[in-house]
C-alpha cells in the first residue's frame, strides 16, 4: 500500500520516462554504493544481483513500461525481468528491511522527480 502511494506521486509529474528511469538507476545506485554501469552489467554478486532486480521492479512499477522494454535497459528478456520482479514482491512480503530499503528508494525517487 506505502508503494502504492509512492507509484502515484511519481507517475503524476510529467517527468519524460527516460529521466524517471534514470533516476531510478541513480538512487538505487546511490543506496547500494555501486555505479549504474555495474547495475546493467552481467555480474552475479549478491549485491549488484539484488540492486539489478530492485531497478526492474522499481521501473515496472513506476513507469508501466511492458517487460520486454523494462528488460531492454538491462540486456535482459522478458522472462528475466518477470523473474526479478516476482523475487522483490516475495522478499518484500517476508522481509521488513528488504521493504523498508525498496520503500526508502521509492521515496527518494519521488522527491527527484
Amino acid at each position: 500500500e506505502q508503494i502504492q502511494n509512492i507509484v502515484k506521486d511519481v507517475t503524476s509529474d510529467s517527468l519524460p520516462v527516460s529521466v524517471i528511469i534514470n533516476n531510478i538507476f541513480a538512487t538505487v545506485s546511490n543506496t547500494y554504493g555501486i555505479t549504474v554501469e555495474e547495475i546493467k552489467s552481467t555480474k552475479r554478486s549478491a549485491n549488484i544481483s539484488q540492486a539489478r532486480n530492485i531497478c526492474m521492479y522499481i521501473i515496472k512499477t513506476v513507469t508501466g513500461l511492458t517487460l520486454k522494454e523494462v528488460g531492454s535497459y538491462f540486456g535482459k528478456d522478458h522472462a528475466t525481468v518477470l523473474h526479478s520482479i516476482k523475487k522483490v514482491e516475495s522478499l518484500i512480503e517476508t522481509d521488513t528491511t528488504f521493504k523498508n530499503t525498496v520503500n526508502n528508494i521509492m521515496r527518494e525517487v519521488k522527491e527527484k522527480n
